[in-house]
């Protein structure tokens, strides 16, 4: 056991607080549109998650007209993801409201998070997709005014390890079965298969947890149910 994660054991609320040398807080909300007959991924889509296979330049695009400078809405992004060697990048991306608004950068491999800029939230969704030809694939949203990425998608970055210490799912009106698929370093999916729970919600620190994922490692929550449901995850990155 590392130092960061003694202190996580003894102290959370310190860790809750940013105050452990090493370990950063990770959120991740998602929510599973629900088609009770197969696990879906829980991206935020309603469908499966589409894993970029190169590094790539993206493009930002919310519903409204209004998000965009001189809008009443959101101006601008801060997203945040991986380049082709799965080291941590980040860029601020001016809005246009409905027109798409390509990234500087070309090297994006996974997008782990995106925030609004400023106190102003968005009035529609915004979508952060493949950039033109491929614009049907959404690889992350910001939900209207949410303010931050909807979803359960997450890779380590390079120098990085997770340690996830719980995650908790609405499971209100229904039955939910939930599992989670990880790879390393683009090798096989490997699957967990947790258990069915019923309402009102399952908190997943029942099971044996913590779980710990290495760098370069894709994560991703499922689950199948018949009714909408959300999902909530509590994790820390350390650093290695």
């Amino acid at each position: 056991m590392t130092t960061a994660e003694a202190t996580l054991e003894r102290d959370p609320w310190a860790a809750l607080l940013g105050q452990v040398p090493g370990l950063s807080r990770v959120e991740l909300v998602g929510k599973g549109v629900g088609t009770g007959t197969v696990f879906q991924d829980v991206s935020g889509s309603g469908r499966s998650y589409p894993w970029l296979t190169t590094p790539q330049q993206l493009e930002l695009r919310s519903g409204s007209p209004q998000d965009k400078p001189t809008g009443t809405g959101a101006d601008a992004l801060h997203v945040v993801g991986l380049d082709g060697n799965f080291a941590e990048i980040a860029e601020d991306t001016t809005l246009n409201g409905q027109t798409a608004v390509p990234t500087v950068r070309t090297d994006w491999f996974r997008v782990n998070d995106a925030w609004v800029l400023g106190t102003i939230q968005n009035v529609a969704a915004v979508l952060i997709r493949r950039l033109a030809p491929n614009t049907g694939d959404t690889i992350a949203n910001v939900s209207r005014g949410d303010s931050r990425r909807f979803g359960s998608v997450l890779t380590v970055p390079l120098g990085r390890r997770l340690l996830v210490y719980g995650w908790r799912w609405a499971a209100s009106g229904a039955d939910i079965q939930v599992r989670f698929r990880y790879r390393v370093n683009l090798g096989p999916w490997i699957v967990r298969l947790g258990p069915t729970f019923g309402p009102p919600e399952f908190d997943g620190r029942a099971l044996a947890l913590p779980l710990v994922f290495e760098e370069k490692t894709d994560l991703i929550w499922e689950i199948n149910t018949t009714i909408e449901q959300t999902f909530e995850l509590f994790a820390f990155m350390e650093v290695l």
